[in-house]
């Protein structure tokens, strides 16, 4: 089984932990963003999830950037 935690902790660098992070924040939002999107015109509760994923996904995407920033900046 994939061990997520692991999988992270075993980044070489500060930058490298922060775009696995950021991939996985990433994933966890467009699934979320799919998953209600595919839902949402057959049920109303899930449009609010809809909002969720897409929050969630612009949160990795900042992490994501925060990471190339640093990595950047040590260069």
């Amino acid at each position: 089984m994939f061990n997520i935690i692991e999988w992270i902790k075993k980044a070489e660098t500060k930058e490298q932990k922060l775009n696995r992070i950021a991939l996985l924040v990433l994933a966890l939002g467009a699934g979320l963003w799919s998953f209600a999107s595919f839902f949402s015109g057959f049920f109303r509760g899930f449009s609010t999830l809809l909002v969720v994923g897409a929050f969630t996904f612009l949160i990795g995407i900042i992490i994501y950037a925060f990471a190339q920033f640093i990595e950047l900046r040590e260069r």
